[in-house]
């Protein structure tokens, strides 16, 4: 049984699990490298005799109750200088609700200062609250953290409200915000953490809220905002790039700017300005743009023709570009920084078009004696087969020469010769393969690869993809790089990232001390279980035999003690794990 010296409320850990792992799902499918953590902190509202002041979820991260001591006298401060006390509401309830907002505002202030004034805690991370829910007499707030240098690398504008409105700075700003809603919502629930499934949103349906809502800063920036048909600008989106005119697919330029702009030029100005929500109409008008000619627009219509003229001062933060890049897809632009790609109405961050860390690391294990210099050339290459738009084929392999005459009759051998980017942006204009060696030698173009049947193909891919995995798995020591038209990378092999093989064992030494434990710690196992899950990958069988005899066990056990537990279908070994997926360690 798990014992709670900070108590607030009984089902505490449980909410912190979930909430916890919700913001690794929504996280990690943004960038992985954002290594989220989250605790819960609580401040005592009421009254209450032999409770503490200041409560954590959990106990051990890292926090010092010590710190918070004077934490509602720095709020005091913050709510007596705060700017919005001078605003006054005519409604009682409406002021009233106004009062407390400035409270909890100057609450979260404070703690946020505190938080990040101590190194063990700010230290290469950024830190954010949500706004504090009451549950069982205390102020709860959950705390994020995300990777400093991960987060500080993605765009992001400087203007935070607008009217007294907060307006998201960037998808990334927005998805914490809508994370920070969905816990703050289950923090409302009875005995929140008590169910199965506290977090209502998905983490895709988290993201998309996201995109949604920072679609509202460009709307309001381009003063229409007060009109609600600007609040649907994403779906509105969304359903233009769905459409094709006369059997193809929409490509073109819309600039959302104040009326008068002046760094907007206009060739072209409607008569009667066509609503987004008239989809067809504004798809037919994405044909008049050019190289140059974008529609221009508010938040709620295209009222002309023009492009974007003289020098934009950023400072403005007033004009936006959604770019239309092919069916389905579509982009938000501010000055030259794209701020989300919306793929098939699923929004994301920008990322660069190769995963260029994982291809340094696959090219390494690949090819144990390749140089870094040589890994660096060979990704200049890669980055200019991206540009095809039809695509490309690369294969690098450490036998190319040998490769090249073993298929001349499927290709076409030409003379040993070093690539640069700009010779592969021309070998790469015809079908087939490139066929290069680990030092950049080209020895073969339009290549047609052989290999024998996998199941590891994909009918849902095409023919460039399943012919690459096919030669693949039929050679040693080669890496297939496949572009596919949308601008997708895929590499082949697609290796999983190695770990260290002493944190396996430490998460399973974990479960092996609950398991045999009198009083069954439910937070370090299920952590600890989750991770497993996560990396099952690297299990052998006899790791998952004993984990599921062991697992099935604790969760009897659980269910002995409250009357609840969560049961997994079992871990099982895969096939293509070998010990070259552990890192060397000291």
């Amino acid at each position: 049984m798990n014992v709670i010296r900070l108590f607030m409320w009984g089902y505490q850990d449980s909410f912190w699990i979930e909430a916890k792992l919700a913001a690794e799902k929504v996280f990690n499918q943004l960038d992985s490298d954002f290594k989220p953590q989250v605790f819960l902190l609580g401040i005592l509202s009421e009254d209450l005799e032999e409770r503490y002041p200041v409560c954590f979820e959990p106990e051990e991260c890292g926090l010092q109750e010590e710190w918070f001591t004077e934490i509602q006298e720095q709020a005091k401060h913050y709510e007596a200088i705060d700017e919005e006390r001078h605003y006054f509401h005519s409604h009682p309830l409406s002021q009233e609700k106004h009062e407390q907002h400035l409270k909890l505002k100057a609450l979260r202030k404070a703690l946020l200062e505190i938080l990040n004034s101590h190194n063990s805690v700010s230290t290469n991370y950024e830190v954010f609250c949500s706004y504090p829910i009451l549950v069982s007499g205390y102020r709860v707030f959950v705390v994020l953290k995300l990777n400093e240098a991960c987060y500080q690398k993605y765009y992001a504008l400087n203007t935070t409200h607008l009217r007294r409105d907060k307006i998201p700075t960037s998808l990334i700003d927005a998805v914490i915000l809508e994370y920070f809603a969905a816990c703050q919502r289950a923090l409302m629930l009875p005995n929140p953490g008590a169910g199965l499934k506290t977090l209502e949103r998905e983490p895709t349906e988290i993201i998309n809220l996201a995109g949604r809502f920072l679609m509202y800063t460009p709307a309001l920036k381009s003063e229409a905002g007060n009109n609600i048909a600007s609040y649907t600008l994403f779906e509105d989106c969304n359903t233009i790039s769905s459409l094709t005119y006369e059997g193809a697919e929409g490509r073109g330029k819309i600039i959302l700017a104040p009326p008068n702009h002046p760094n907007v030029s206009i060739d072209i100005l409607f008569a009667k300005p066509v609503a987004f929500k008239n989809f067809g109409a504004v798809r037919k008008l994405l044909e008049l743009c050019g190289h140059r000619e974008s529609l221009i627009a508010d938040s709620t219509s295209i009222y002309g023709l023009g492009y974007v003229s003289g020098t934009y001062d950023v400072r403005y933060e007033n004009l936006f570009q959604i770019n239309f890049t092919r069916q389905h897809s579509w982009e938000l632009v501010h000055a030259q920084h794209t701020m989300m790609r919306v793929k098939y109405r699923q929004a994301n961050i920008p990322s660069s078009v190769i995963n260029e860390t994982k291809f340094r690391t696959d090219a390494g294990r690949i090819f144990p004696n390749i140089e870094p210099k040589q890994i660096e050339a060979l990704l200049e290459l890669i980055v200019a087969a991206t540009k095809q738009k039809h695509g490309a084929l690369v294969i690098i392999a450490e036998d190319a020469e040998q490769e090249a005459t073993r298929l001349a009759n499927e290709s076409t051998v030409i003379q040993p010769i070093p690539l640069t980017p700009e010779l592969m942006s021309l070998v790469t204009a015809i079908d087939g393969a490139v066929l290069v060696s680990p030092d950049a030698t080209c020895f073969a173009i339009g290549v047609i690869l052989d290999g024998r049947a996998t199941p590891k193909g994909n009918p849902a891919r095409g023919a460039r993809y399943n012919s690459a995995i096919r030669y693949v798995e039929s050679q040693n020591q080669s890496l297939a790089i496949v572009v596919s038209e949308d601008g997708g990378v895929n590499l082949i092999p697609n290796l999983m990232p190695q770990i260290r093989k002493s944190e396996l064992i430490r998460h399973i030494e974990i479960i092996g001390e609950v398991h045999t434990s009198e009083k069954r710690d439910r937070i370090a196992y299920y952590a600890s279980e989750e991770w497993l899950r996560s990396h099952q990958f690297y299990l052998s069988k006899e790791q998952c035999d004993k984990l599921n005899m062991m697992m099935r066990e604790i969760t009897r056990g659980f269910l002995r003690e409250s009357g609840w537990g969560i049961e997994h279908n079992d871990l099982q070994p895969h096939e293509d794990m070998n010990e070259s997926y552990f890192m060397i360690e000291d």
